[in-house]
């Protein structure tokens, strides 16, 4: 036989024990021995509880379940995880594409012209955007020959070509920040948050599947509960139906235990179905290598319930902050829309930008050409009223703003949440001990009740109270076990150490 759930020996021993120290009546030795081995309070339980819980312990030791192993199916596969790193390689992706707007550029033409003015031209250049207050470089070669109409003056190079170089830079608007930068910084920040993303789905998934994971342990132990209930009655039966072919008991009350039996079954076809579900909704994250979902097997049902290794939180700026992802992503979000407002705050000015270049011809050169230019501009775009600008500001101080509000509220709810497990965590340690105890009165006056009955001095209905109370309580035990292993972890969640 053996214990109620799936307790350890040490646990069996101890009840088995503790029912068998109470005084026994001269009427036991009538029990017949079927009966008399089925009773919690005989020292033949002992042995029988012994051998069960070892052989229990040496399976689990291969086969158990854990919840590092289930953390380690979800860092090797998860679907909402692989959607999170491929969100990473886009956030990459943009941050690549925001940094090709400072690549050089090559440029290159060549044209030939017959007819009233016949001409051939080759250019080649090289263009440089920089990050330097939005100064733009160009330098070149180009060599032409033949005629070109008076208009086109411009066209004409010395006989060995023309270098020549050009810069324009900003006064003021696109100066310390343009649209260039500002996508180059806020991708790169865009890269942060996305990985920020990816540890906040992987603490969310881990979550979950502890959830989910300490939910079928659970439901597995009431399974191992209510199958003891249903044996207690089974074996009962067939002491009873003894009796009553004797004359020593009414065949009422073998019908009474079979109307109990029957109802033990429902409740064991429940149980199962329970269990079975939990094990569907926890293959959500237990996979197999290939990533295809695999249910949990009833033998893998762990004896107790041990926390995963501690995560190590990377190294903060601010060591006050917690260390949960959420944060991260909003204190990204934030840099983003400051970044933003930089720049609208920047453009609500008139464009102003000053040119300038210089160009030398090589070789022979056409009557009237100078062999040296130099040249400076500058050139200005004002839309008088800026509503456009001043709209685009307003726009990204709202955004900054609502950030700012959200991440403060964010990080005012963990703290809460900090705080709230943590009482958690002392309640649950508190109840695990009453519900213990508990369980084991219930279990003593289940035994007590039995023995009672079968001296002819307690009913059925009795007996079946009694042992539907010892079996709430063992499931209230092994709930408040439960209940300390999920504190704890939503401990850890909350402080992102999970």
């Amino acid at each position: 036989m053996t214990p109620i759930g799936t307790e350890t020996a040490e646990r069996a021993i101890h009840c088995a024990r503790a029912a068998e120290g109470r005084p026994r009546r001269a009427g036991r030795a009538a029990l017949g021995p079927s009966h008399q081995a089925f009773s919690w309070g005989r020292t033949s339980i002992i042995g029988l509880a012994l051998a069960a819980a070892l052989r229990a312990g040496s399976a689990a030791a291969e086969t158990t379940l854990t919840l590092t192993e289930v953390f380690a199916s979800i860092d090797h596969y998860n679907p909402r995880l692989e959607a999170a790193r491929a969100a990473e390689r886009e956030a990459e992706g943009h941050y690549l594409n925001a940094r090709g707007a400072f690549d050089p550029n090559l440029l290159g033409g060549a044209t030939w012209q017959g007819g009233t003015y016949p001409s051939r031209q080759v250019d080649i250049g090289v263009y440089q955007p920089t990050p330097f207050w939005g100064l733009d470089l160009h330098a070149g070669y180009r060599i032409s020959d033949g005629d070109f109409p008076v208009y086109k003056g411009k066209n004409f190079t010395g006989s060995l070509g023309e270098l020549s170089a050009a810069a324009s830079i900003p006064i003021y608007r696109g100066g310390p920040i343009d649209r260039a930068r500002a996508d180059r910084m806020q991708t790169e920040i865009g890269v942060v948050a996305a990985r920020a993303r990816l540890r906040a789905e992987r603490l969310a998934l881990r979550a979950a599947a502890a959830s989910a994971y300490a939910e079928w342990v659970r439901l597995s132990w009431n399974l191992a509960i209510d199958a003891k209930l249903l044996q207690l009655a089974e074996e009962r039966q067939e002491w009873i139906e003894a009796k009553a072919e004797m004359g020593a008991l009414a065949p009422i009350v073998a019908v009474d235990n079979r109307s109990l039996l029957v109802l033990r079954q429902l409740r064991l076809v429940e149980a199962t179905r329970q269990r079975d579900q939990a094990a569907v909704r926890l293959a959500l994250y237990l996979r197999a290598e290939d990533g295809v979902m695999s249910p949990p097997a009833q033998q893998r049902v762990p004896e107790s319930l041990k926390l995963p290794p501690e995560e190590v939180p990377e190294a903060r700026d601010d060591r006050d902050a917690p260390a949960r992802p959420e944060v991260d992503v909003l204190g990204a979000q934030a840099d983003i829309a400051s970044t933003e407002l930089r720049l609208r705050q920047n453009h609500v000015a008139p464009d102003a930008r000053l040119h300038g270049f210089v160009a030398r011809d090589f070789g022979e050169t056409k009557d009237g050409l100078d062999e040296r230019d130099i040249g400076l501009g500058v050139t200005l775009r004002w839309p008088v009223p800026l509503r456009r600008e001043r709209g685009a500001r307003d726009a990204a101080e709202g955004r900054k703003a609502a950030i700012d509000a959200e991440l403060q509220w964010t990080t005012d709810q963990i703290s809460t949440e900090v705080e709230g497990a943590d009482i958690s965590v002392a309640a649950a340690r508190q109840a695990i001990a009453l519900a213990d105890e508990q369980r084991v009165l219930a279990e003593r006056l289940a035994a007590a009740e039995r023995e009672t009955f079968e001296e002819g001095f307690s009913t059925l209905v009795i007996v079946n109270l009694r042992e539907l109370t010892a079996a709430e309580a063992a499931k209230s035990a092994r709930n408040a076990e439960v209940a300390v292993f999920l504190a704890a972890l939503e401990a850890r969640r909350a402080r992102g150490t999970l």
